[in-house]
């Protein structure tokens, strides 16, 4: 990929990578690009995580994975 190109998922344009206006290497700008592109999934997953562990968290041993979990999904969505 260079500068200009587009990262897409099914349904629109997710990211345009752009590496002269930040300074980055071509490969972080792709690489960051396929993140954005996979955020709505990586979200996903990290909510069915979080419900998993807390029905296997009778005694609180999941309790800290939670709250890392509860936190970036709130960064993700508030």
């Amino acid at each position: 990929m260079t500068d200009g190109d587009e990262v897409y998922n099914q349904f629109n344009t997710i990211a345009s990578i752009n590496t002269t206006s930040k300074g980055i290497s071509e490969e972080e700008a792709e690489a960051n690009a396929k993140l954005i592109a996979a955020a709505p999934e990586l979200l996903e997953a990290l909510k069915l995580i979080k419900d998993c562990l807390q029905s296997w968290n009778s005694k609180g041993t999941y309790s800290n994975l939670i709250n890392h979990a509860e936190t970036f999904i709130n960064k993700a969505t508030l």
